[in-house]
C-alpha cells in the first residue's frame, strides 16, 4: 500500500438524459472520496463512479483528505469512510448533489 491515500474532491458532472435529478437541472457538484497513488489518475474512477448516477464528469479537483482534515473542511463522516476506501479502493460519491440551472448561469 505504498504511498496510496484518500484524496478529497469536488466534482462538476453533468446530468444525462435520465438521471434522477430535478428536471431542468444542467449541471451540479458533489463532494467526492477516491483511494489510490496520486491524485492526478483518480479522476477515471470518480468518472465511472458517476456513470452510475448518470452524470458525465466536467471537471475534478483533488487533494489529500487529510488537508481537509486539516483545514477543518471535512465532516467526521469523512474519517469513517475514508477508512472504509483504504479497505476497499473504491470512491465514494456523497449523496447530496448541489444543482443548478441554464438560469443559475450568468456566463
Amino acid at each position: 500500500m505504498t504511498g496510496e491515500r484518500v484524496y478529497k474532491g469536488l466534482a462538476h458532472v453533468r446530468p444525462r438524459p435520465g438521471a434522477n435529478l430535478k428536471p431542468g437541472v444542467t449541471g451540479a457538484y458533489v463532494n467526492v472520496l477516491v483511494f489510490g497513488h496520486d491524485a492526478t489518475r483518480r479522476s477515471e474512477p470518480v468518472a465511472e463512479a458517476l456513470d452510475d448516477y448518470d452524470c458525465e464528469l466536467l471537471d475534478v479537483g483533488l487533494g489529500p483528505l487529510e488537508t481537509a482534515l486539516d483545514d477543518n473542511e471535512a465532516v467526521d463522516e469523512w474519517r469513517e469512510i475514508a477508512k472504509d476506501l483504504d479497505e476497499t479502493k473504491q470512491v465514494w460519491c456523497a449523496g447530496t448533489f448541489h444543482t443548478y440551472s441554464t438560469d443559475d448561469d450568468d456566463a
